[in-house]
């Protein structure tokens, strides 16, 4: 098991930044990631990220973000967190969320969910786990 941890200010240059930092360290650890796994991956860094930045810390530039990715051969995790308050995303509220609702909330922890991740909640904790293919 490798794990990688980095902090940073809410600053969209940085989500940039270690997102891509972040998915090198992936890719380095899992050689054999399709191209489709690697675009899967950063994409749910990027949006886990900028929900943080965004949401979460509200733009602050004074709040953090922290940020854990830990590589298995099995499964690679994503853990994001922030210094806002949090939401609750109950399942039964998600699964009964109209289409419409799709296009202003809940947006992309709906595609993360559909690229295959597993999504945790609590509070100010977002959890995204990704099942590799053809390894369980």
């Amino acid at each position: 098991m490798e794990e990688f941890r980095v902090e940073f200010y809410s600053d969209f240059c940085e989500v940039d930044k270690y997102s891509i930092l972040m998915t090198d360290f992936i890719v380095k650890n899992n050689s054999d990631l399709s191209s489709e796994e690697r675009f899967n991956i950063n994409f749910a860094l990027r949006e886990l990220m900028n929900n943080a930045v965004e949401h979460g810390n509200c733009s602050d530039p004074q709040k953090k973000i922290f940020c854990t990715v830990i590589s298995r051969e099995k499964r690679i995790t994503l853990i994001v967190e922030d210094e806002g308050d949090g939401f609750d995303l109950s399942q039964e509220i998600f699964d009964n969320t109209k289409r419409d609702d799709l296009e202003n909330r809940r947006r992309g922890i709906w595609v993360l969910k559909k690229l295959g991740f597993d999504v945790v909640v609590k509070k100010n904790k977002v959890t995204a786990q990704y099942k590799r293919e053809g390894k369980e």
